[in-house]
């Protein structure tokens, strides 16, 4: 079910380039929230979610929501960097010697 809603939100930030900003931001912060929420090891490929984040960077300095969607990147960045931990995919395993 969780890998559904994660398959779900990625489907609604790849649907049009034209994707207004404030519902990119708002997709991906949801998507870092339910996983900080879950608090357990989740394998999900988080590597689009990024992306699009940092892509967003530069188009919130021309938006005409500015003062908006700089709060929700701000928001975004933090959680990204500060209340997020996720677990590598994989780990090294001890040497056999």
């Amino acid at each position: 079910m969780f890998g559904d809603l994660m398959r779900s939100m990625r489907t609604v930030l790849e649907r049009d380039e034209h994707t207004p900003l404030t519902l990119l931001l708002s997709t991906v912060l949801s998507v870092f929230k339910c996983l900080k929420e879950q608090g357990q090891a989740w394998d999900v490929d988080l590597k689009h979610f990024y992306s699009i984040c940092y892509q967003a960077v530069d188009r919130v300095a021309f938006s005409p929501n500015q003062f908006e969607d700089s709060k929700l990147l701000q928001e975004l960045v933090q959680l990204m960097l500060i209340g997020f931990k996720q677990v590598p995919h994989r780990r090294p395993t001890p040497d056999a010697d």
